[in-house]
């Protein structure tokens, strides 16, 4: 009995000694159950435990809550900070010249002499062209502004102003260089000796399309030409006015008779050292005069006629330099037609648009059967007494992709021509094919000096080639021929025309 009894007491310490075990470890596992019920909850507190060992929130704040002060305390300093961000951006450096800028939103934009539609047209600013705003009139409806050295009046409405203008500028500023020595060769090739294309003066700013052999690529005048590296300088810069040939009336020189005089040839100091012949071409009768009412005289070229002309004549004034007097020119890759024909066609249409607006036109030709050599064109225009002399003609290239305007006008370097005749010819060639872009949407190519264009040479008064389109392209051939699209060249010239004139 005992040993039963004995041995009931030592199971009942048992079972006592396992449920006080069994609850003392249920106890200890409770917490470390609930932290592992998530387990990202466990990486979430390594993590924290690994950035305890870092620096404290407290310790990175310190710098921000520094920077806080020290903006609360300078906060007007900002448009410091603003100046020094752009600063970060070398196109930003567009704006240093100018105090309150404007910039043009329409694809042509003319700066008249006075605030109203109907004052001469002093020049003219393409899209996104700029100029500095002098002043406004008429409730704001008119700005005064200098442009490209011009000063005159634009409409308010056609312009931004301010941080919008500020912007816009700096986002539509063009590459080029800036030459950096008095005077510098501009070269037809990427070398030392390549030929002498122009002539750059210090200052002076081109497009800029690249560089190659240590030679700038550049546009000047809208043709390719190549600078020393040397002698020029990166830079960004705006397109400002280009000028008219508008001459205000107090601004005439000489008297009614002189002027006549210069125009149907007379020389002044200027033309003392162009070479001269005895024995210029005599020049035809014009195949049609027609008088107008604002006593401006407007010569039209059609280019080439149907057959040409392989006998020579000097290439200008006292040259020993011959050239062929008439080539029948290019002819459409789709449509056949002769260029000839297009450059009729289109004349005609220019003559009764210019007649409309006033003009007196004389025309070289209005058939397809001119025997009148380039050197007699220039002048017949010559001894009628023309104002200008536009040459209508139709471009070709071997890469048939190549589409757009191209106006040719005479360089600075022109051995046959005086300097106001120069100036007028290039003002004049800008101004149309402006124009003629603007009307048409055609690609504008540019101006581009050569002088080696006898029925350039030989003239006495501003003159331009224009070459309205490249006829080895099919698509502008096509256009070329079409009637609308050549009364929208016709228009465009016109409009050219009565910039140049102030009108």
């Amino acid at each position: 009995m005992k040993i039963g009894f004995w041995k009931k007491i030592a199971l009942a310490a048992m079972i006592l000694v396992l449920i006080a075990a069994l609850t003392g470890c249920s106890c200890q596992k409770t917490p470390a159950a609930e932290g592992s019920s998530d387990p990202s909850k466990e990486q979430q507190s390594e993590d924290t435990a690994e950035d305890s060992a870092l620096p404290s929130k407290s310790t990175e704040k310190a710098p921000e809550s520094e920077t806080d002060a020290e903006d609360e305390s300078t906060s007007e300093k900002e448009p410091e900070s603003e100046t020094e961000a752009d600063a970060e951006d070398p196109r930003s450096r567009v704006l240093e010249n100018y105090n309150s800028l404007f910039v043009v939103t329409t694809d042509l934009l003319n700066v008249r002499k006075e605030p109203s539609t109907s004052s001469p047209v002093l020049a003219t600013i393409s899209k996104n062209g700029v100029g500095e705003i002098l002043g406004d009139t008429d409730g704001g409806a008119w700005l005064k502004i200098s442009s490209g050295g011009v000063e005159g009046y634009v409409a308010s409405e056609y312009v931004v102003t301010g941080k919008d203008a500020e912007s816009l500028a700096v986002e539509n500023c063009s590459e080029g260089i800036r030459i950096t020595k008095e005077v510098v060769n501009v070269r037809a090739l990427a070398d030392s000796h390549g030929d002498i294309l122009a002539r750059a003066n210090m200052n002076d700013t081109y497009p800029c399309l690249g560089v190659k052999d240590e030679f700038y690529h550049v546009t000047i005048n809208g043709k390719d030409g190549y600078v020393h590296t040397s002698c020029a300088e990166p830079v960004y810069y705006l397109e400002e006015a280009v000028a008219s040939g508008y001459t205000a009336p107090d601004q005439q020189e000489g008297s009614a008779a002189e002027q006549d005089q210069e125009t149907q040839g007379g020389t002044d100091a200027a033309d003392a050292d162009v070479p001269t012949t005895t024995a210029p071409p005599a020049g035809g009768n014009p195949a049609s005069y027609s008088g107008g009412s604002n006593g401006i005289i407007v010569c039209i070229d059609a280019g080439h006629q149907a057959y040409g002309i392989s006998a020579q004549e000097p290439n200008g004034p006292g040259s020993s330099v011959m050239k062929a007097k008439l080539t029948t020119g290019t002819q459409g890759c789709v449509t056949g037609i002769p260029e000839y024909e297009i450059n009729l066609q289109v004349s005609l249409k220019l003559q009764a648009e210019l007649q409309a607006r006033g003009y007196t036109v004389v025309m070289i030709r209005t058939t397809n059967d001119c025997p009148s050599s380039n050197a007699e064109r220039a002048q017949t225009a010559n001894n009628a007494g023309a104002n200008i002399f536009v040459r209508i003609h139709c471009n070709s290239s071997t890469n048939q992709g190549i589409t757009g305007v191209i106006n040719y006008a005479p360089s600075p370097a022109n051995p046959y021509l005086s300097q106001a005749v120069i100036s007028g010819s290039n003002n004049l060639a800008s101004l149309v094919a402006a124009h003629m872009c603007a009307v048409t949407g055609a690609v504008n190519r540019g101006v581009l000096q050569d002088d080696t264009m006898t029925g350039i040479n030989w003239c006495q008064m501003p003159v331009t080639i224009v070459e309205m389109g490249f006829m080895s392209n099919p698509t502008e051939d096509q256009l070329l021929a079409n009637a609308d699209y050549q009364y929208k060249l016709a228009v465009g010239m016109a409009n050219g025309i009565d910039a140049y004139f102030g009108r």
